[in-house]
């Protein structure tokens, strides 16, 4: 598709549907006990969801939160992604995307692309962390302290949170699909620790 993609949606494909299966398998035999599986109301997130807790064969419920969507884009949504590298490689000389990211940051990214909307429709770095930020902290605070938080994220804001935490362990750029990321975060406020990234956790075919 090689668009912007934020708030806007697309199907999640059957490829994807079945990687979400085999996930789902994979965490059945893994030992990972929880019995909430959060995602953002993005249509492709709350798929995944879905063909995970149907393969895990037991009740697990899906919490759905908004404030867990990926970045907004505003007027970007759905523009090509090669026209909005011209847009940051006029402004800032960055020949490429991952390349923005390493040397000014994802936070720098997001707050161009706020200032260049035309219609200041998306998010600046702090509206999105606070968002984000707030979603997490809720979710914490009414889980149970025994019991992992297991939730659906996009990789985009996983790359966000790597950028921003551990940049150092912030290699590939973006996480491969289903793959596992786990954080620390202390129950005041969202500071995670990452204790690892972009574990796979299905076998690649």
């Amino acid at each position: 598709m090689h668009r912007m993609q934020g708030w806007s949606d697309t199907p999640l494909t059957q490829k994807g549907i079945n990687e979400a299966v085999e996930a789902g398998k994979t965490l059945r035999t893994s030992g990972l006990k929880f019995d909430k599986l959060y995602t953002s109301d993005s249509g492709r997130a709350v798929r995944t969801a879905q063909a995970i807790v149907e393969s895990l064969q037991r009740p697990v419920r899906i919490q759905i939160n908004q404030g867990l969507r990926e970045q907004f884009f505003g007027s970007y949504e759905g523009v090509k992604i090669a026209n909005v590298i011209k847009m940051v490689a006029k402004l800032t000389h960055c020949a490429t995307i991952p390349e923005f990211i390493k040397k000014y940051g994802m936070g720098a990214f997001q707050n161009i692309l706020s200032k260049q909307d035309p219609l200041h429709l998306a998010e600046n770095d702090q509206q999105f962390w606070a968002r984000y930020g707030k979603a997490v902290m809720s979710i914490i605070h009414h889980g149970s302290p025994d019991k992992p938080i297991v939730m659906i994220a996009h990789s985009r804001v996983i790359t966000a949170i790597m950028a921003k935490f551990a940049p150092k362990l912030l290699s590939p750029i973006i996480p491969d699909n289903l793959s596992i990321t786990k954080l620390e975060i202390p129950e005041n406020q969202f500071k995670p620790k990452v204790a690892y990234y972009n574990r796979p956790l299905i076998k690649a075919k």
